[in-house]
């Protein structure tokens, strides 16, 4: 071989030198063998100091935390997949700007997730993921007409990012796992209850492109669905409360008829008007992150907090086709709630879409109550229990239907000043109720509100915040998780209840254990308020079935446990059910309206002022009879209600059985001269029992009811006690009741 010169030797130097410069950017393409950490060197180089636009944070410190470093999965190359050559020049990585664009030069994805590169390893054919069922809840696309919700619906296909964090897919998996178990994101509906809220309807049709919310009709009466979307899909939830709660346009696949998206009321008479058969796009979906979740630039994975402005919903009613209405459909009724920070989130949907005041309105607009159905407050509504909102003119009102006149004094009872759960992790104070009343913050002091501040403030190790239970998990109502609403709580897991329910030494009076009165069984206390609440619900239940169905056999239940009811309410219908006379006849007649066989039944005093026009008018008998029915259905719908705001339940209770049992508002629900001994008590305290009206029961038209027929001995002493024993204000030595309240409703 001969020798080289000078020259020749600097020529070679010169070609390996600039050789090993160029190629520099192939050491970023995955090498066979070695780790993904490893293979990932080269690009971390030149990468190490890029933050994530999304969450904020360092991209490789990210992904050094996921699975797809941890359990060697996938390197930054699996995912961005770079050409080789890759960067296309030195000045990359040594200053100065690099020639060519991605897309044409040296190719590099540089959001692979919008490209299609997580159906590499986690798609609906090969899907690699870490349990059985997840690929399942992420692909269920069926063709079927029944068939649940899934993780990716259309609008999410290849946005993973609106959930998972695209660098570190990890740290928020115990989130996900226990929001996948929730309301929120389960696909497989609730067992016993509302299957059809994930498996049978498809919401994203059920909206308006013409009506906006201020416009849209609340209810199902009218046989259209136009609010539904706004929290039954995430995407109809993010337009309504980026439009000011007033978009409500339907999304999806285009209907070829009209080029925009299928509407539910576009196909009111069709096969399956409800059903998701007829649109196109067959994915349903759930609650998913970016709902609640958002950066403000519509990333979620960073995991910030949706900013929601104080909201106001709108209650508007119309009646079903053919039932009069005079006054025409009720519309711009919005009622303002109180600004709670980040719980304004959960407001938006738990508002309800009825009130009590919606029956009224109706009332005094003629409503044929003889022919309409229920009106309802929907699934819930717990944030109408909790706070008064405001109307147009800026009058704070109650969401339940409140008896007594406007402006009644006795009507101002419902408002329960003492009240504190509305300013939990809030800075507003309570000076009616010390200490609790300063304790807002204390309770939670993120500010969040009382929603997140209860229900997202996790202590121990039962689960995360994405419970969304303030208890243990084990007494949810949702069932992926083999639970049912009979499991009883045992412990309390919200660090929010401890700053007021604390006791002298420092022990949170929920996790106590509490004596039944009327068994002498040992209960959490929160499970026994629980547990004398069902039982006051069982007597109201059976009691309004009694009142508003004269049938023989008539106390009757539908499968999900609810009292059946006709569709009348003073009169009645071609089945021959009647209303009790006694809700009907206690009345005066007015012959100057005749909407049913010549009489209309006004309650004496009875006077209600409309919020939207300022009028006051008279109540019917009906109204009150149909909305004892609206309080039912309120607190049936929401199992929490209880906790929520027991002294506004007891209430809203109280009254309602006290106008069932004789038509009449004269505090006739508990009978203090009828008492029982508190079981298992050293004191032998007594405490009075619903009123059985001398034992022989309330006498309908071919009846007679008693609790003691529906309910068991237990139940009876459990709902006397909730519902009455506020009644006792002091005990003898010997444990006979020494005293009572002048006003047998339990104390606002």
């Amino acid at each position: 071989m001969p020798s080289l010169t000078p020259f020749s030797r600097l020529l070679i130097v010169l070609l390996l030198s600039v050789s090993a410069l160029s190629g520099c950017g192939e050491k970023t393409v995955a090498a066979p063998g070695g780790s993904k950490l490893e293979a990932s060197h080269s690009c971390i180089d030149c990468h190490q100091g890029a933050i994530s636009p999304g969450s904020g944070v360092n991209i490789v410190d990210e992904w050094k935390l996921s699975h797809h470093n941890s359990m060697n999965a996938a390197g930054c190359a699996d995912c961005h997949e770079p050409e080789a050559g890759h960067p296309a020049s030195c000045n990359r990585c040594h200053a100065g700007t690099p020639a060519g664009t991605p897309t044409t030069v040296n190719h590099v994805s540089t959001n692979p997730d919008r490209d299609g590169k997580c159906d590499k390893c986690h798609a609906r054919t090969n899907g690699l993921f870490p349990t059985a069922g997840v690929k399942e809840a992420h692909f269920n696309n069926n063709t079927s007409v029944n068939y649940p919700g899934s993780y990716v619906s259309s609008q999410y296909e290849r946005n993973c990012r609106k959930c998972h964090n695209p660098h570190d897919t990890t740290s928020a998996r115990n989130n996900l796992r226990d929001w996948a178990t929730s309301g929120h994101g389960t696909v497989s509906g609730f067992s016993k209850f509302r299957t059809k809220t994930r498996d049978d309807f498809d919401f994203k049709t059920a909206g308006s492109f013409t009506l906006k919310a201020s416009q849209a009709l609340s209810d199902s009466n009218n046989g259209q669905y136009q609010v539904c979307l706004r929290c039954h899909t995430t995407t109809g939830f993010i337009q309504y409360v980026s439009s000011g709660f007033s978009d409500l346009s339907p999304f999806g696949a285009n209907d070829p008829k009209t080029g925009k998206p299928f509407r539910m009321d576009d196909y009111p008479t069709g096969v399956t008007g409800f059903r998701s058969k007829i649109s196109s796009d067959k994915s349903k979906e759930l609650t998913n992150c970016n709902a609640c979740h958002d950066n403000g630039n519509g990333s979620a994975y960073g995991y910030k907090l949706r900013s929601v402005p104080r909201v106001t919903t709108f209650y508007n009613f119309s009646s079903r086709a053919g039932v009069a209405m005079k006054g025409g459909a009720i519309r711009s009724f919005g009622l303002t709630f109180p600004d709670v920070g980040a719980s304004n989130i959960c407001v938006a949907c738990h508002s309800g879409r009825m009130t009590g005041l919606d029956v009224k309105m109706a009332d005094i607009r003629g409503l044929e109550l003889d022919k309409a159905g229920r009106i309802v407050n929907h699934f819930r509504g717990a944030a109408e229990l909790i706070f008064r909102p405001t109307d147009k003119n800026g009058t704070i009102v109650g969401a339940g239907f409140e008896f007594y006149s406007s402006g009644s004094s006795k009507l101002q009872g419902y408002s329960n000043v003492n009240f504190t759960h509305d300013i939990i992790g809030t800075g507003s104070t309570n000076p009616l109720r010390s200490p609790e009343g300063t304790q807002g913050l204390a309770a939670d002091s993120r500010g969040y509100g009382p929603c997140v501040g209860c229900h997202m403030n996790a202590k121990g190790n039962d689960g995360t915040s994405h419970t969304f239970l303030p208890v243990n998990r084990n007494a949810s109502s949702t069932y992926r998780n083999g639970s049912t609403p009979s499991d009883p709580i045992t412990g309390v897991t919200s660090k929010a209840c401890a700053a007021c329910h604390t006791d002298a030494a420092g022990k949170m009076e929920w996790n106590d254990s509490g004596i039944d009165p009327a068994s002498g069984s040992s209960y959490n206390l929160l499970e026994l308020q629980k547990v004398q609440y069902k039982a006051a619900a069982k007597a109201f239940a059976r009691l309004l079935s009694f009142a508003v169905d004269s049938r023989t056999a008539r106390v009757i239940e539908d499968a999900e446990g609810r009292p059946g009811t006709p569709s009348n309410w003073y009169g009645s219908n071609i089945t021959g059910v009647k209303v009790q006379p006694w809700l009907r006849s206690s009345t005066k007649s007015d012959d100057s309206d005749k909407p049913l066989n010549g009489l209309v039944f006004y309650i004496l005093g009875a006077q209600f002022t409309d919020p939207l026009t300022g009028a006051t008018y008279p109540l019917r008998s009906a109204a009150y009879t149909m909305g004892s029915v609206y309080n039912f259905y309120m607190l049936y719908y929401d199992p929490g209600a209880f906790a929520h705001n027991r002294r506004y339940v007891k209430r809203l209770i109280f009254d309602s059985m006290d106008w069932l049992d004789d038509g009449t508002l004269n505090k006739s629900v508990c009978d203090p001269a009828e008492t029982f001994t508190r079981a298992d008590d050293s004191r032998n305290r007594q405490y009075p029992r619903l009123n059985t009206y001398a034992g022989v029961g309330i006498r309908g038209e071919n009846d007679t009811f008693q609790y003691a027929a529906y309910l068991t001995s237990e139940e009876l002493k459990q709902a006397s006690y909730y519902l009455c024993g506020s009644i006792v204000t002091a005990n003898n030595a010997d444990g006979t009741i020494k005293s009572y309240t002048s006003d047998h409703r339990p104390a606002p």
